[in-house]
Formats: structure tokens, sequence, C-alpha cells
């Protein structure tokens, strides 16, 4: 999507094909509505994160964060949120079409049934791995079905908008599945979260995303991580991450972060945290992140038949 089309974009429209509805609505007194949502960013009990429809704005009350579409957009990539084009690449894969910016908005709460309606992605089922093209695809990322189908499972779900049902891997945190296929990236359900494999070690393997956490498998040939791992599924989740490490009085964190901007923006984060902190991705710092190496290393996972 052109940089121009996102300005366009509203930000309520954008929760919403994510599955994210408002918990409640509140009329300033100085003029204009605002909608209060659980953070699809962590885990938020308490409704804090605010959209001002009229100036398509947005802002975390629990983190003092805020900005535009386009910064909303970057944290829903799972970068930075100055990352404007991870966040562009993001949203082209929700098919929204840039509406005029500041039409009509409704001025009650959405029922429920409304709710529903207006929702564009909608989670039909949920079943072990099947789809041949999405095997395939988990193959060609050099993960074996073994480790797959231990970890992931098919997710199928439909476009309300549209009216068609798609199929993608699912990788479950907590409320939400994060969403993968070839050419597709998104989340559904209540809210971005870490995921935590608990091992009740002092060390701990911190992955960014679920594609690393299983490349470390792959890699190593086991089924399960030796100790404490915890996937971000968001750099935005760093916070979450170093509140785990104080809380467990983790004092060895092997991180196994993407060679990028976001990346090196999250180690700096990281040493917050009292614990010693190992930069794996120094051994791969040619790529990417650790999928990457995983595939151009040891090649892609060949299925031997539908």
């Amino acid at each position: 999507m052109r940089y121009q089309d996102a300005q366009k974009l509203k930000i309520i429209d954008i929760l919403s094909s994510m599955g994210v509805q408002p918990a409640k609505q509140v009329n300033r007194p100085q003029g204009g509505l605002q909608y209060v949502y659980n953070s699809p960013f962590r885990s938020d009990d308490n409704p804090s994160f605010v959209v001002t429809l009229d100036k398509n704005l947005y802002y975390d009350n629990a983190t003092g964060e805020g900005g535009n579409v386009k910064n909303f957009l970057a944290l829903c990539s799972g970068s930075h949120r100055d990352d404007i084009k991870s966040g562009l690449a993001w949203v082209s894969t929700l098919g929204i079409k840039p509406p005029t910016l500041f039409e009509s908005f409704e001025k009650k709460s959405p029922t429920s049934t409304e709710k529903k309606r207006n929702s564009t992605l909608e989670r039909i089922g949920v079943k072990s791995l099947f789809y041949y093209p999405l095997k395939n695809y988990i193959a060609e990322r050099g993960i074996s079905f073994e480790i797959a189908d231990k970890y992931l499972k098919e997710v199928i779900f439909r476009n309300t908008k549209q009216d068609v049902k798609y199929s993608a891997i699912g990788f479950k945190s907590g409320g939400t599945w994060e969403l993968r296929k070839r050419k597709f990236k998104g989340t559904l359900g209540t809210g971005k979260n870490i995921t935590v494999f608990e091992k009740n070690t002092s060390e701990l393997l911190l992955f960014t995303g679920f594609f690393d956490f299983l490349s470390y498998l792959q890699a190593k040939g086991l089924l399960e991580p030796p100790k404490t791992a915890i996937v971000l599924n968001s750099d935005r989740l760093i916070q979450k991450a170093v509140q785990y490490i104080q809380n467990h009085n983790i004092e060895i964190v092997e991180y196994f972060k993407d060679n990028d901007d976001s990346g090196y923006q999250t180690l700096k984060d990281l040493k917050q945290s009292k614990a010693k902190i190992i930069d794996v991705s120094k051994t791969y710092a040619k790529y990417k992140d650790l999928n990457e190496w995983l595939v151009k290393e040891k090649g892609a996972i060949k299925l031997k038949s539908k």
C-alpha cells in the first residue's frame, strides 16, 4: 500500500479487521468521540487503548505512547512505531481499501450483533495441519512436520466483508492466534501477548517470532526447548518479557533477535533487566533472522507427498 493511501485508513477499521472491537465509548466534554479498547498489543484486562475518532489518533494510557495511523500500522506489523515501511507491507495483506478519512461515525456503542457483523476476520474452526499448501509453506521455512504438528494448527477463518473462507497456520498465544501463510501475516483473537514455555530454569531462551522458536528446535533436533522459552510475537511486547525475567529471577537470557533496527532497539530495552544478555544474533549476522539462517544454511524440508 502506498504511503498516501495509508493516511486515509481509519484506526478503528484496522482494529475491526483484526477482530478487535471497542469495549466502550467516551463522549469528551470538549467535543469528539473516543473508542476505548483492550490493547491489541498486550494483555489488558482494564481497557486503556484509546482511539480519538475525529483526529484518527491512538493513545495507550498504560504505556504513555500514542501516534497516528502510520505509527499504529507499524506496531501491528510487530515492528517499532516508526518503521512505516513494515506497517505498509503488513496492512497490504489485509485487503483493506482506503476510505474517505473522516466520514461520519456512529454515535452509539456497537451491539454484540454489530460487533460480529463489523469484524472483518471471523474464526470458523481450528484443526490439525491438513491443507497441503500450508504444510508445504512450513517445509519451505525449513521446519519438519513433526515439530510443526506439535506447536501449530490450521485455523479456518472468514473475511466477513468478502464472505470468503481462508486457512492459515496458527500459533496459539493466550486467546489469540498468530496467523501465517505465504504472503499473509495476521492476528485473530483478543490481543497480542507473549508465549511462555515454562521449564522452571534460571536460563531463558527469547525469540522474536514463532518461526524463530521452531527454527531453534529444528536446528537442535529437539521437540521441546531445554530451558524456559519466550516467544515475543511482537517486538512491541519486549517489556512483558523484561517483567517476566525480573519476576522469575532469570539470570541468563539467550536472545535470538532479528537483525534490524527494531531488533536492536529491543536488545537495548532488554538490558533493563538484571539478567546477563547473550545476543545470539551475532552468529547469524548476515541474515535477517534465525529462520532465514535455517533456510539458507540448512535448506528447506522436502515433502514426500501430498
